[in-house]
């Protein structure tokens, strides 16, 4: 993450600590493991996400609380005050935000497609015709993956869309779609659970600008503090161990 790092240097910012009495509500997807697992009823999670959260949140002494919101309603919950925040490996965008906010990256986004190992599907040049499978993203439609899929193939593709990664999974097995498109992090855990179910299909694809943590622009001036913190975490090694566990087995 080193092209992250250099990004630290150009800020000179000092990270304040805010110690607020209010508590931040983090909204999270509760099934996108490695990134977000929801453990019980109580709103407890765990996943990488959730500990770099975290971690933010006890640097700046923020008293943060986590709230399942699926991916498609983030903006309408930050926009109506019900969440603060937001991280659901949700893509950096290329276009101009209005009204939101967006952190530094705090991971690479790329997309991988994957199809049942037991699939006629061999390479990308197979998946013309075929039924893609797509997870609703944070701004409704997954802008970068779909864009990507798009202008990959000559014709228009046939796509269908999920709101959450189960229900990606669960069409792909009962074959109402012939191959997905997934975050590569999301797929390397499921294809890694699942040994011989799955196969990928061609190369990871370089999606957006890495992953950011949401919220409104109300929220700028944290937002700012919070940048400083993600890149003090991967100036001190904070960062680098969170990532080993919980990617040193694949990635």
């Amino acid at each position: 993450m080193r092209w992250i790092r250099m990004m630290g240097f150009f800020l000179g910012i000092t990270v304040h600590c805010f110690c607020y009495a209010k508590t931040y509500v983090i909204g999270v997807d509760q099934i996108n493991p490695p990134m977000s697992m929801r453990t019980d009823s109580a709103d407890h999670f765990i996943g990488f996400e959730i500990d770099i959260m975290t971690e933010i949140c006890a640097r700046l002494r923020m008293d943060c609380a986590y709230k399942a919101v699926r991916a498609s309603q983030i903006i309408a919950n930050l926009e109506l005050s019900k969440i603060d925040f937001a991280i659901d490996s949700i893509i950096i965008p290329k276009f101009r935000l209005y009204g939101l906010v967006l952190s530094l990256p705090y991971l690479s986004s790329y997309g991988q497609f994957m199809a049942l190992s037991s699939s006629s599907i061999k390479t990308t040049d197979d998946i013309p015709n075929k039924v893609i499978g797509v997870r609703l993203g944070a701004f409704q439609v997954n802008v970068d993956s779909d864009m990507y899929i798009k202008h990959m193939f000559k014709q228009t593709p046939k796509i269908k869309m999920y709101y959450t990664i189960s229900e990606l999974l669960e069409a792909l097995e009962d074959k109402e779609v012939d191959v997905i498109f997934v975050n590569r992090y999301a797929s390397n855990y499921w294809n890694n659970a699942n040994k011989g179910l799955y196969k990928f299909i061609g190369d990871a694809a370089d999606l957006g600008n890495g992953y950011g943590i949401m919220s409104t622009t109300q929220n700028q001036s944290l937002m700012s503090s919070i940048n400083s913190t993600i890149v003090a975490m991967m100036d001190d090694g904070t960062y680098d161990r969170i990532f080993q566990r919980y990617f040193a087995t694949f990635q």
